[in-house]
């Protein structure tokens, strides 16, 4: 089973471009899924670097236990345990990632849902992770995707974040240690800091 690698550049009038091609013994089995839209509002309330209160807005769907992402202009936070909500009230604790940023900020709350895609990631020839939707480039670094991978226990293996409209990649041939290396990988969590729409989380990979 083949990757194929394509990418063309133009700068200040110069073309470049790029085909190779990594061959494996078998592929992982492809993810595409949905990532709705996430939840915007406020960090009402700052406790620690890992403790707040959001406020949402009504009809949020956000429910105590969730396990969610938070994004917000220049950070993110994920696998973030939701404490007892209370209408808008969201109570946000734990999980990993930059620090929350400070009270009043604005910020997008995404429950992360869970999909199998196991591997072994000494084995890893490739692979390939893409968020389509609204975004088209960094400039609002909200209209990202999230992929959080996880083991058969649910432990935090690596988190990639992927702006919406690009594409984060590893191959065994491009000179970059293997970012999965020595784990076992059960499944990903996918979430959307996009609050005006949803996304197309996509992965595939090369063993």
């Amino acid at each position: 089973m083949n990757f194929k690698i394509q990418k063309s550049f133009s700068v200040a009038g110069l073309s470049m471009a790029e085909t190779r091609t990594i061959t494996g013994t078998g592929g992982l089995p492809p993810l595409e899924v949905s990532a709705p839209a996430g939840k915007a509002g406020t960090l009402t309330t700052r406790t620690d670097n890992d403790t707040g209160t959001a406020t949402l807005g009504a009809s949020h769907g956000i429910l105590t236990g969730d396990r969610v992402d938070v994004y917000w202009i220049g950070g993110h936070r994920y696998g973030m345990t939701v404490g007892t909500v209370a209408g808008t009230s969201v109570p946000l604790d734990l999980g990993a990632g930059d620090n929350l940023p400070t009270a009043a900020t604005a910020i997008v709350v995404c429950k992360a849902n869970n999909y199998p895609f196991a591997f072994t990631g000494n084995n890893l020839d490739a692979i390939a992770l893409a968020a389509t939707g609204s975004g088209a480039g960094p400039a609002t670094d909200t209209k990202q995707v999230q992929f959080t991978f996880v083991d058969g226990s649910n432990a935090f293996l690596k988190s990639v974040v992927v702006t919406a409209g690009q594409v984060w990649e590893w191959t065994s041939d491009n000179g970059v240690t293997n970012p999965f290396a020595g784990m076992a990988v059960a499944s990903v969590y996918v979430s959307n800091g996009d609050s005006s729409a949803a996304s197309v989380a996509r992965a595939g990979g090369l063993v």
